[in-house]
């Protein structure tokens, strides 16, 4: 819309103070782009576990309504929004350690098996990360972004990165 585009095969980072809303602002933005371009979502989101505690928060945005009983969600429109997660949304949730690259591959597995077009990251820091030998923070990140940047590129994909600061 005016006020704000995407496309594939980019890479956006977000960040912002704590608290502000980042996460929620990125399932908000991402649902909009799926409902309007048909983008399937696979979301690596450890901070949003069990699952269908997130699952309940895409929910609230789809309809507009709150999760909770004498809140207005029919039992027909609760129907029909968890088809359309089901049908739309994927989480990555891996046993043992979440290193980036046990991350994106699951993510080209979703890619490639269910078509995911949006790849979210939130937040950076829940990755397992480990420099390589004489390698610095610096060079690092910098290689991490690199190859996110070519995951979207390859795949054809939006991918999401949220950085938590400090």
């Amino acid at each position: 819309d005016k006020f704000c585009s995407c496309e594939r095969r980019r890479l956006v980072i977000v960040t912002g103070i704590p608290g502000s809303g980042k996460s929620e602002w990125i399932d908000e933005l991402v649902l909009r782009l799926c409902l309007r371009h048909q983008w399937k979502i696979a979301f690596f989101s450890p901070e949003n576990v069990p699952i269908v505690y997130h699952l309940r928060k895409l929910i609230e945005k789809l309809t507009g309504h709150r999760f909770q009983n004498g809140y207005g969600i029919s039992e027909g429109l609760l129907i029909r929004s968890e088809r359309f997660l089901t049908d739309n949304v994927c989480h990555i949730s891996l046993k043992g350690n979440a290193t980036p690259d046990r991350v994106f591959a699951k993510a080209r597995e979703l890619v490639v098996r269910r078509g995911c077009r949006i790849l979210v990251f939130d937040p950076l820091n829940r990755f397992d990360h480990t420099a390589g030998p004489g390698q610095t923070e610096t060079q690092y990140l910098s290689n991490l972004l690199n190859k996110m940047t070519e995951l979207a590129s390859q795949y054809n994909c939006l991918v999401i990165l949220v950085a938590h600061p400090r």
